[in-house]
């Protein structure tokens, strides 16, 4: 077998897998809030979030600068997933105990779509977007359903 056949198979394989796991959620945030020029504010590498259905595990950069939320991956991971950035006024965010705690983002043009993040990240988002950000609201957990009581049939 060639020698370029491998990296090309591989380069191939990882390029599909990107683009899959960008179908869970990056793609549809891409199509509203795809960013083409270079961000311009403060920036945290090496951030997990989960976006969709897909878990972005310590390779996202994140930043608050004054015109919205910067998102991008690590150049490995690019493949389908442009850099986003995406307006304060686009952003609801609440508290949520659920699992560790920490934040649910939506985003007004893609409302089926929502981003958790740590309570920690969150709060230092938070933290450098200042007023353009809106204070988070807690989630209501709703309480476990549980059947009715049926009424027990005498067997007569």
């Amino acid at each position: 077998m060639s020698d370029w056949i491998f990296p090309v198979l591989f380069a191939a394989f990882w390029t599909a897998l990107c683009l899959g796991i960008a179908r869970a959620g990056w793609s549809s945030l891409a199509a509203s809030y795809r960013s083409r020029e270079s961000f311009d504010g403060e920036t945290r590498h090496f951030r997990s979030a989960q976006i969709g259905s897909s878990a972005y595990r310590s390779c996202l950069t994140m930043g608050a600068g004054p015109w919205g939320l910067h998102l991008s991956v690590l150049f490995p991971f690019r493949p389908g997933h442009p850099p986003l950035l995406i307006p304060w006024q686009d952003i609801s965010a609440i508290e949520t105990k659920r699992g560790f705690g920490g934040y649910e983002m939506r985003f007004r043009r893609v409302p089926g779509v929502a981003m958790q993040v740590s309570k920690d990240l969150g709060d230092a988002l938070q933290a450098e977007a200042g007023s353009r950000w809106a204070p988070p609201q807690e989630k209501e957990v709703p309480e476990p359903w549980t059947a009715p009581n049926e009424k027990q049939s005498s067997g007569r």
